[in-house]
């Protein structure tokens, strides 16, 4: 059975927290205050992810929004 460097039999890079993780521009948007803004260098999995939380910047509410890349429903 193989195993990346230096890990655990069965065990590969890949499966490390945050081996997937890049900072992308995300767009935000607030029901409370109908305020909408870019929040940049967030950090998702590349693969997609569920609840990327960003504060409102005008009424400062919690904000959550999925993260789907691009060209995954293509």
């Amino acid at each position: 059975m193989g195993s990346g460097w230096n890990l655990p039999p069965g065990c590969y890079e890949s499966d490390l927290p945050g081996w997937h993780d890049v900072e992308v521009d995300m767009d935000f948007f607030c029901e409370e205050c109908d305020h909408e803004w870019t929040e940049s260098d967030v950090t998702v999995d590349a693969r997609g992810c569920d609840d990327v939380e960003a504060t409102c910047p005008k009424c400062e509410k919690t904000v959550t929004k999925d993260y789907d890349p691009p060209g995954r429903w293509d």
